[in-house]
């Protein structure tokens, strides 16, 4: 601690242009670690008395000021909440408020694990943006697409050698152990209205052959060299894994192959499983039958996967050299199944019909539990009800079709059409009068304003719909090298003459020439101080110019996106840049000083004099 009298402290500009005149300050900082950026020591140390003796960020503001936070680091890092609770009024969740993370694979949600920080955020009495509603990305996709999967008729083959219809109730099929993970259910069936469901529990933990998921044929007779053919439908409530052996090896060998693989997996819709002569490999043939056998058995092997409940439909044992006379076609088939399954697809009505309660009764579930339950009511005063829904050309709504789909991407634009958002507007208000409604998205400050014009005749569109978007958001995330500040006024100033609320909701400033849009450097950046003074002045400009632009009564709040530089916060965003107002050990950066000044409408320090104490 060391204490240094100034009478004043050098102004903003000047400050700036100094780094110009140091040889020293224009190399490049040495960084051992990627995530060990500058800290405020290395700053000249008129900028650094500066910046230490700036107030709370949220002083400078009479609007509301956000920040979006991890809750894992927020519930266990002192440092990272106490940051957040003394500069921000609000906060939004990276990931946690998203219907992948609400949401399970059955359609469930669980509202545990966020309501413990909600907890916390109440006690710190900060609000919440609610980060999001309806998305393309990171959603429950499995159950979505199972809802509208196509109906599956199973094949015809010859008759089965044992009733696995489940219609009769167990028919003779037997748990080899654990027969209370066994019960016959009517809620989801092949063939029929019955299938049987099997329940790994969460204890299974003795990997696939644990004897959880083991499940024994009645008995039936084979007949010497006869070919045999094994098939059965399942699904998971996660992903699985299944195959099947023959205890008293009269089929070949004792674990047949499908396709190469041991185990067949087994996904969350209902998928057709068949063993027989052409899908098996191994040494030798496999459903060929080595002895005459009147008491033959066989047994299905559920991966024994924790907390994964599976359900059989429709098993079917046959013979496939049992009709009395085959053809030529039928020879050189032999193996497969005489007649196929049938498959009949639902028609784009009957999937828009499906969809559109699940997602209205998502958004009245999610919304009433976080912004009009007793407990929580009035911590999430505004929503982001529909996040990026333009096309990057401004050409229309995103689509999937055509598209390589990640296994969250569900985009309900594609089935519900355009007005999708309006559904979930309408939704969103009725579950909640009082909250603000945004509609969000990125690069709408490019100087082709394409997309922003497109995005606001989408909000003009939901409107004559008759539902109502209080607020446009705009992402920002920017880079020092190429963001363009004309752009960024020019989309203020559309989105003033809107009338509607006006959010910034994901601002961050990039140093990498590498980072664009979601990507992330290549390799970890070393600033040099004349790019933290960029970046500092870029953070200063877009709080400045959204307060001259934007009328009083249309701001709404600007939401820096994430806290710091620590590598805990940009495990997949930005990962080895340093694009926020603190460094990797929470120190204030120069940006912290322009974001400031930038709210505040002035350079705050020219104003400090006295003694500074350290």
């Amino acid at each position: 601690m060391y204490i240094m009298k100034l009478k004043n402290i050098i102004p903003f500009v000047f400050v700036t242009l100094i780094f110009g005149l140091n040889g020293c300050y224009d190399e490049k900082m040495e960084w051992g670690d990627p995530y060990t950026h500058p800290a405020a020591a290395e700053l000249p140390l008129q900028l650094q008395e500066a910046i230490s003796r700036y107030d709370a960020l949220k002083t400078y503001t009479d609007f509301k000021l956000g920040v979006g936070i991890d809750f894992n680091l927020y519930t266990n890092n002192e440092e990272y909440r106490n940051l957040v609770n003394e500069n921000f009024d609000e906060i939004v969740a990276g990931n946690e408020m998203k219907q992948s993370s609400l949401m399970n694979s059955s359609g469930v949600l669980n509202f545990d694990n966020v309501d413990k920080t909600f907890d916390q955020l109440k006690s710190a009495n900060l609000t919440v943006y609610g980060h999001v509603l309806v998305w393309h990305t990171q959603q429950q996709a499995s159950y979505l697409n199972s809802l509208i999967a196509p109906t599956i008729i199973p094949g015809t083959p010859d008759e089965s050698l044992v009733d696995g219809s489940f219609e009769n109730g167990m028919a003779g099929w037997a748990a080899a152990y654990y027969k209370e993970n066994y019960s016959i259910v009517s809620n989801d069936a092949v063939d029929g209205t019955q299938s049987l469901q099997v329940i790994i529990p969460s204890d299974a933990t003795g990997g696939k052959y644990d004897g959880h998921g083991q499940l024994n044929s009645p008995d039936f007779s084979i007949i010497k060299g006869h070919h045999y053919q094994i098939s059965f439908w399942i699904k998971g409530s996660a992903p699985g894994e299944v195959t099947i052996d023959f205890p008293n090896g009269n089929l070949g060998n004792q674990y047949p192959y499908v396709n190469g693989a041991e185990f067949a997996p087994v996904g969350t819709t209902w998928t057709q499983v068949i063993y027989n002569t052409e899908t098996v490999g191994g040494d030798s043939p496999v459903m060929i039958a080595t002895t005459d056998d009147n008491a033959m058995h066989v047994r299905l092997l559920l991966a024994s996967v924790p907390n994964v409940t599976y359900l059989i439909d429709a098993i079917e044992i046959t013979d496939l050299d049992a009709a009395p006379v085959m053809s030529e076609a039928s020879l050189k088939s032999r193996g497969v199944l005489r007649s196929g399954p049938t498959t009949i697809e639902k028609t784009p009505e009957e999937k828009a019909a499906i969809l559109e309660p699940v997602l209205v009764k998502y958004i009245t579930d999610v919304v009433t539990h976080f912004s009009t339950s007793a407990k929580y009511k009035g911590m999430v005063p505004a929503w982001e009800v529909v996040n990026e829904p333009m096309n990057d050309n401004g050409s229309g709504l995103k689509t999937g079709v055509g598209a390589t789909l990640d296994g969250d991407d569900f985009y309900w634009q594609d089935y519900l059409g355009k007005d999708y958002a309006v559904i979930a507007f309408k939704a969103a208000r009725a579950a909640d009068p009082d909250a603000k409604l945004f509609i969000n998205d990125y690069n709408l400050e490019s100087t082709n304003s394409a997309k922003l014009d497109g995005l606001i005749d989408y909000v003009r569109y939901i409107e004559s719909q008759g539902a109502t978007v209080d607020g446009i958001a705009t992402q920002l995330h920017l880079n020092i090298n190429w963001s363009d500040t004309t752009g960024i006024k020019t989309m203020f100033q559309k989105l003033a003459a809107t009338g509607k609320l006006i959010k910034v909701s994901e601002l961050d400033v990039a140093i990498s020439s590498d980072s664009n849009g979601s990507s992330s450097p290549a390799n970890p950046v070393s600033p040099t101080l004349d790019q933290f003074a960029s970046q500092a002045e870029l953070y200063r400009y877009v709080a400045d110019i959204y307060t001259k632009i934007i009328p009083a009564n249309q701001r709404y709040s600007i939401t820096v996106w994430s806290v710091s530089d620590n590598e805990n916060e940009h495990e997949y965003w930005l990962k080895n840049d340093a694009p926020c107002l603190w460094n990797a050990d929470y120190a204030r950066k120069h940006a912290y000083k322009g974001f400031a000044d930038g709210l505040a409408g002035k350079d705050v320090s020219s104003e400090f004099s006295g003694e500074l104490k350290y």
